[in-house]
């Protein structure tokens, strides 16, 4: 998936648990990911860990909307979100 062809995903939860195990795969096929967690801080941390291509928002900083809002701004787009 890298390349133009890259695939822009919102992984909602993806901090720990299964949304963390969704993005490590999304991420290892070339996808650009970003993570929303609650605390945004823990959100860019588990994207730093990641891949060079993950961003991480936090929705404390305005809501769970805001944080899609940034997150698809930042991605340019998105083609999935879970």
């Amino acid at each position: 998936m890298e390349g133009p062809g890259a695939r822009r995903h919102i992984i909602v939860g993806g901090t720990a648990g299964i949304g963390w195990a969704a993005a490590g795969i999304l991420a290892a096929r070339g996808a650009h990911v970003a993570l929303i967690g609650r605390d945004e801080a823990r959100a860019r941390k588990a994207a730093r860990a990641l891949s060079p291509h993950a961003i991480g928002e936090g929705a404390d900083a305005g809501g769970l909307e805001a944080a899609v809002a940034r997150a698809i701004t930042a991605l340019g787009g998105i083609d999935g979100i879970a």
